[in-house]
């Protein structure tokens, strides 16, 4: 008898050694075993495609940077070109401006000489009419 009582008594011995016979335990060893198998297969696989995902991540990480550092250069380019031609209208444009400054000036110059010359004009018509009238009247 065992300290708890009754362990032999039960014929708990026996129930295991016909239990033992009848459990289908090797054949439930082996499917845990092939599982364990495939589930192994099937992780070294994964670390393949991972590693391949990760190359191609890389690859694509690459390709996008030098892409990106590409467009970024042309735009670069195309706005220096933009500021170089942006400056050169804007100087063309300051030429232009002083050019009908110049013009404007002789032009309003002229137009003083052209006042000049009608109230010179206006001053000897009236002379003219005075000294006309006078020698008519007289």
């Amino acid at each position: 008898n065992s300290e708890y009582g009754g362990f032999n008594d039960r014929n708990y011995e026996g129930d295991y050694h016909q239990r033992k016979h009848a459990m289908p335990i090797k054949p439930h060893i082996k499917q845990i075993e092939d599982f364990i198998a495939e589930v192994r297969k099937e992780c070294d696989e994964n670390k393949k495609t991972s590693g391949i995902l990760k190359g191609d991540l890389n690859v694509l990480g690459h390709k996008g940077k030098e892409k990106c550092n590409e467009l970024t250069k042309l735009i670069m380019e195309d706005l220096h070109n933009l500021e170089k031609e942006f400056k050169r209208t804007v100087q063309s444009d300051r030429t232009e401006i002083d050019f009908f400054k110049q013009q404007l000036h002789g032009l309003n110059q002229d137009k003083i000489k052209i006042k000049q010359s009608s109230i010179s004009l206006d001053t000897r018509l009236k002379q003219c009419e005075t000294d006309v009238g006078m020698g008519f009247a007289g």
